[in-house]
């Protein structure tokens, strides 16, 4: 697990913002998955966070190919599970040179 720090700017009705968390989730997904692009994050919010600060995050790659999928789970200090995220990323099909495209 490493650490990541949470931004409280991103704060809604006192606690952080589920967009926000599920964007971190998406950007950890990402870097551990060589930069590509999230395209789906199904996540569960199983605590709320009421403010910023580090988190551990934990990063577990699932299936690694064109479209790679990783388990990511933000954990609190105090090992509760704050948020566990699905997130699929993927990189565009190379195209055949020659192939006529719309």
């Amino acid at each position: 697990m490493v650490l990541r720090d949470l931004d409280g700017g991103w704060r809604i009705a006192g606690h952080l913002n589920g967009g926000y968390l599920a964007a971190v989730c998406g950007q950890v997904a990402s870097e551990a998955l060589g930069g590509a692009a999230p395209l789906t994050i199904s996540a569960h919010y199983l605590a709320a966070i009421p403010e910023g600060g580090p988190v551990e995050v934990g990063v577990e790659v699932l299936r690694e190919r064109r479209l790679s999928t990783a388990r990511i789970r933000l954990v609190s200090g105090e090992q509760a599970l704050l948020v566990e995220a699905l997130v699929t990323v993927g990189r565009p099909r190379s195209h055949d040179a020659g192939v006529a495209h719309d």
